[in-house]
Order: structure tokens, then C-alpha cells, then sequence
């Protein structure tokens, strides 16, 4: 079986490296998103959301187990449509859809 290496200074090299990859990927898909607006205002408007919509993604997961175990079927359903369109605008940022 797997068994999880509970070394403190490993977990905290690993969570600075997924950190460090979640910003990285924020910051790629904010320039990706700027470059498409048509307006400067717009470059800052779709590349912001970009940013937050990164930065929301790795810890929607979490938000919807605390709501599947809080028996909230709402904010399950909120969570969820929350996690979709955080992994769609990804998607769509990957593929090259603007």
C-alpha cells in the first residue's frame, strides 16, 4: 500500500511547489485572457477573472466535500456549477478558445 511521506519540510516543499504552479498557471492564462480582449478595460476585466477562476480552482474541491458532508444540497449544487465553470474556462483557455 501507499503510504504518505509525513516528513513537516516535505509537505512544505511540496505545498510551495503546487503554489508555485497554481500562480504560474494564473499567470499564463491572465496573459492568455488579456491578449483577447479587444479593450484595455477588457484586457484587465477577462484577465483578472482569469486569475481569481485559477486561483479558486484547486480549492473548490474542498468546498464541496465540506458541502456534501454539511448535507446542504444547495450549496452542493452551487459548488459544483462553481467547479465546472472554473474547469470549463480552463479548458477553454487550454484549447485556445476565446
Amino acid at each position: 500500500m501507499f503510504e504518505a511521506n509525513t516528513n513537516p519540510i516535505f509537505r512544505i516543499v511540496m505545498m510551495l511547489v503546487v503554489g508555485l504552479l497554481i500562480i504560474l498557471s494564473a499567470t499564463l492564462n491572465y496573459k492568455y485572457w488579456s491578449s483577447q480582449a479587444p479593450t484595455p478595460d477588457l484586457a484587465y476585466l477577462m484577465g483578472g477573472t482569469s486569475f481569481v477562476i485559477d486561483l479558486i480552482k484547486p480549492m473548490t474541491p474542498f468546498f464541496l466535500v465540506s458541502a456534501i458532508k454539511s448535507n446542504k444540497a444547495l450549496l452542493v449544487l452551487a459548488t459544483t456549477l462553481l467547479l465546472l465553470t472554473c474547469i470549463s474556462f480552463s479548458m477553454a483557455s487550454a484549447v485556445g478558445l476565446s
